[in-house]
């Protein structure tokens, strides 16, 4: 998001994504990278070549459990920061969300969305 600002402060089609995918501990940043140019390769998408490997320490969090469609999320997530608030927490930084259901095989009433923020 431009300027750290929280999710419900820019609208949704100015946010800047980030797809994150847990690794297993026996991938390592080294192994990335030596097959990085074979699938970009393999594969012709210039995508592939912007793929990094981070990690993350999340630290303390609060989270709770969105059901239905994506667009509907703030109806969720403003009772969340009134607990951060309410809890004497501050958020410390963007929260993220874990996609619990394929929105290719659930009706958009029924995926279940984890919505998680860093908290101190």
């Amino acid at each position: 998001m431009a300027d750290n600002k929280q999710a419900l402060e820019v609208p949704r089609n100015e946010w800047c994504w980030k797809l994150l995918i847990r690794m297993p501990d026996f991938v390592s940043k080294e192994m990335m990278l030596s097959i990085q140019p074979e699938v970009s390769n393999k594969k012709k998408n210039a995508l592939i070549q912007e793929i990094s490997f981070e990690s993350i320490t999340e630290g303390k969090c609060v989270q709770i459990m969105h059901v239905g469609p994506y667009a509907t999320e703030p109806e969720t997530i403003n009772p969340l920061l009134n607990f951060v608030k309410d809890n004497g927490l501050t958020v410390n930084g963007l929260h993220h969300e874990i996609y619990i259901s394929d929105p290719r095989k659930t009706v958009p009433e029924k995926m279940k969305t984890l919505i998680r923020y860093p908290v101190k």
